[in-house]
This record gives structure tokens, C-alpha cells and sequence, in this order.
């Protein structure tokens, strides 16, 4: 069952949450709404509790008639992740919401134990590896250019398996360090 979360500017927010575990916070893409993750409910709920909600202007959330930005959908983020009390879990973001993911993941590093881009958008590959390197303090010689596919939302070994040879860099790139840490 949904509930809702009002933010500064008065928006509704709807989440719903599932599951018992680990936390895992959803952020789904443009035209998407939380339901998307509906397949993937019984898999993840097996060991994680489950936390998802609709952007706004998607799903059950308000949709405002005033023009909304990134920025807005970053303090929508913020705003449901304070509001559920959120520490040590792993964000994901898929297209969207791996921006808004990233972002977030930018203004509170502390609270996350991972972070999960699916199809974001690195435009330039071996920038997005060096200044991932760069950020996390990691030596180039530390990072390499893999491209994986994301079978499932866990941060497992065994759950990434390779795609291509294009795809997904700084995705990767990010899980991978997360792993090897």
C-alpha cells in the first residue's frame, strides 16, 4: 500500500516499501512509475527490505503543473530518504534515476553501502573512469574498463555477468570498486 511523503514545495511523494533485510532504495526512470520493480519484488525481498516511490509527475505521486528540474527530483530523493530514516542501504537508479542517484549519492556518501547506476550515460567512457578514480581517491592504475549488465540488484560477484564491449563504463566502473573494496 502506498503512503506519501509532502516535500518543501508541497509535493506529494508516493513510496510503498517491502520486505525484510538489508535497505534498498529504488529510483526508477522518465515515464516509469514504482510499479516497474514489481517483478522484482519476490528476488529482492529475500534478503532486502525494499523501499521505492514515484517520481513526481509519475505514478501516484503529485504531478505539478508548474515546470519541474534534476535538481527537484534530487531533493525528492533527499527528502524521502531523510523521511524513511535511511542509513547503510544500497541506491539504485535506473536511466533517471541514476542521475538522481548519482547526485545523491554525491551529498550523502555516509549513508550508502552502495550504489547501483543502470543505464545512465557516460558520453565520454575513459573521462568517467578517470574522474570516478579521481573522486573515490583510487590510482588509474587501480581501474579498468569492463562493461556489465546487472542481472540482478545485489551487489554479488556472481550477479555480474558481461555484456560488450560498449555499454554501461561508469556503471561499471562504480559497482566494480564497490566490490572490491
Amino acid at each position: 500500500m502506498s503512503e506519501y511523503i509532502t516535500v518543501k514545495d508541497g509535493t506529494r511523494i508516493s513510496y510503498d516499501v517491502h520486505g525484510e533485510g538489508s535497505p534498498i532504495l529504488l529510483i526508477h526512470g522518465v515515464t516509469d512509475c514504482k510499479e516497474t520493480y514489481d517483478t522484482d519484488l519476490p528476488f529482492l525481498t529475500k534478503n532486502h527490505r525494499v523501499y521505492r516511490y514515484d517520481l513526481r509527475g509519475h505514478g501516484a505521486s503529485d504531478h505539478p503543473k508548474h515546470p519541474f528540474t534534476l535538481e527537484n527530483h534530487i531533493e525528492d530523493a533527499l527528502a524521502v530518504i531523510s523521511k524513511l530514516n535511511l542509513h547503510n542501504f544500497v541506491l539504485y537508479g535506473g536511466s533517471l534515476g541514476s542521475y538522481i542517484a548519482e547526485a545523491v549519492a554525491t551529498k550523502i556518501p555516509q549513508d550508502l553501502s552502495g550504489l547501483i547506476l543502470n543505464v545512465s550515460a557516460a558520453h565520454n567512457p575513459a573521462s568517467a573512469l578517470a574522474d570516478t578514480a579521481k573522486n573515490d581517491n583510487i590510482p588509474l592504475d587501480k581501474v579498468e574498463r569492463r562493461d556489465y549488465w546487472i542481472r540482478h540488484l545485489t551487489i554479488d560477484k556472481d550477479n555480474i555477468k558481461q555484456l560488450t564491449d560498449s555499454g554501461f563504463q561508469k556503471t561499471a566502473c562504480l559497482l566494480r570498486m564497490k566490490i572490491e573494496r
